[in-house]
């Protein structure tokens, strides 16, 4: 039993458990007393959110005053101006966060949890996602379940998990001074990128959230500007062909290329590569993909490399685009070499005679055009109907020229589409005014305030003139 202020009245009235944890801005009982909260909370202190009998209605478990409470849904990170007065002794409910411009505001433990709860999809793809460790637990928020967490919560002075073990000094660390830093496990130091800030303290960025387009350095923007003018055109797979299989190397894997890896802690591994369509009779080699061995973000990669990739099942949140049938009659006018076969004694399908043997590898447009493997996902209309690049997430859609862009050139501070769609949309907070009669209006607006502002320029003239 607590005392509760009414807000709207001042009046003090008891608390009882049976009235806690009403939603807000709906009529409900404190007391014996009705209450509408149709604008704020209905005690002042909050308490009427706390100690909730209702156990769906729970947000977390936190101490408050001491003493073992629950706080309720309906007031933690709720408001986007998180005025709700704190409520846990640790403020544990007011670990808010805004992670993107259209994400309003979500609670810290709703980030990186496999469940999307922006709609730019910023809280799963934050950088700090990146990086997390290998052992669970429960978070204090939202989890029904154990899950890893971002090594970025490590010691950061707020008790995540449960149990509180995110506080404890049990996780592995990396380097020494100023690049002292938590990691997965006990393994040996990789190189990290040095950078001096505006006050000369020094700090350092991990190779794989370099170029990231958030300033941890300070001028780390200005360092990366010019890989970012780099056209993104590389998006050719390399075939090692021999007698009955054929190696198809990922980008990452090529020969020289593989110490680049440890930038991103990955290594290279051996994948046979199946057609989710079908496999035909009379397959004379085996394909073999050789690519990284954990899923990657393929937000940038293109073409084959992007194909093989996805088709492997190695790309996150993206799915293979190879879903339409290469049948007898497909790629009309194409291909006049074709030898047909058949594909589980189902239906009738063609090959064609290469270096590397007998193959069908085409991508079937929505037009029943046919293009190779490389032009998928390319940023370039190959079919004619753009549906090469429909199911690719590595671009931005200009939304008049239907242009293709690198994900890269949106909302990055250059125009780029004509119609400004790459920098004016939902995603960079910024839209262009629509309709006729809304242009019209700002039209209207912006010739009064000339006017008015004429208008002021000369009367003030003319009052000084007055004054001589």
């Amino acid at each position: 039993l607590h005392e509760c202020t009414i807000q709207a009245t001042g009046r003090k009235i008891p608390l009882f458990n049976y009235t806690r944890c009403f939603p807000r801005a709906v009529r409900s009982w404190v007391g014996s007393e009705e209450v509408v909260s149709n604008s704020k909370y209905s005690c002042i202190n909050g308490f009427d959110q706390t100690n909730c009998s209702d156990e769906a209605r729970v947000a977390l478990t936190c101490q408050i005053g001491g003493y073992t409470s629950t706080v309720s849904i309906f007031v933690v990170c709720v408001d986007i101006r998180n005025d709700f007065p704190r409520l846990c002794d640790d403020g544990i409910d007011k670990e808010c966060v805004r992670v993107s411009l259209n994400c309003l505001i979500i609670h810290k433990h709703q980030m990186c949890d496999g469940q999307v709860d922006c709609d730019d999809q910023g809280d799963e793809n934050n950088y700090i996602c990146l990086s997390q460790t290998d052992k669970t637990c429960k978070r204090r928020f939202g989890s029904k379940h154990a899950l890893t967490f971002p090594l970025s919560w490590i010691n950061d002075g707020v008790a995540d998990c449960m149990g509180g073990e995110d506080e404890k000094q049990i996780w592995p660390t990396c380097g020494v001074g100023e690049t002292m830093r938590y990691v997965t496990h006990n393994e040996s130091c990789q190189e990290v990128f040095l950078c001096r800030n505006s006050a000369g303290k020094g700090s350092f960025i991990e190779f794989n959230i370099l170029c990231d387009r958030i300033d941890t350095c300070g001028n780390e923007n200005k360092i990366c500007k010019k890989s970012r003018s780099i056209a993104a055109s590389f998006s050719h797979a390399l075939y090692d062909v021999r007698q009955s299989e054929t190696t198809i190397r990922m980008s990452p894997c090529l020969p020289g290329l593989t110490n680049i890896l440890y930038l991103k802690n990955l290594s290279c591994e051996t994948y046979a590569f199946h057609n989710p369509i079908h496999d035909f009779l009379g397959k004379s080699s085996t394909e073999l993909v050789f690519s990284t061995h954990k899923k990657m973000d393929c937000r940038h990669l293109y073409g084959g490399i992007y194909l093989y990739t996805s088709c492997i099942g190695k790309c996150k949140n993206s799915s293979c685009p190879l879903s339409r049938k290469v049948e007898h009659d497909s790629c009309p006018g194409q291909f006049m070499d074709r030898i047909y076969t058949i594909v589980n004694n189902t239906y009738l399908t063609f090959v064609v005679k290469s270096q590397q043997g007998f193959h069908n590898n085409v991508f079937v447009c929505k037009n029943n055009h046919c293009v190779g493997f490389d032009k998928v996902c390319n940023l370039v209309d190959d079919c004619g109907d753009s549906s090469d690049e429909h199911m690719c997430p590595n671009h931005f859609q200009c939304h008049e020229t239907k242009e293709y862009l690198s994900v890269t050139n949106e909302c990055d501070g250059t125009i780029d589409c004509k119609d400004l769609s790459d920098e004016c949309n939902d995603h960079c907070g910024k839209q262009i005014i629509n309709g006729y009669w809304l242009k019209g209006l700002a039209w209207i607006i912006g010739a009064s305030a000339s006017i008015l502002n004429i208008w002021t320029v000369s009367k003030t003239i003319f009052d000084l003139r007055k004054c001589k």
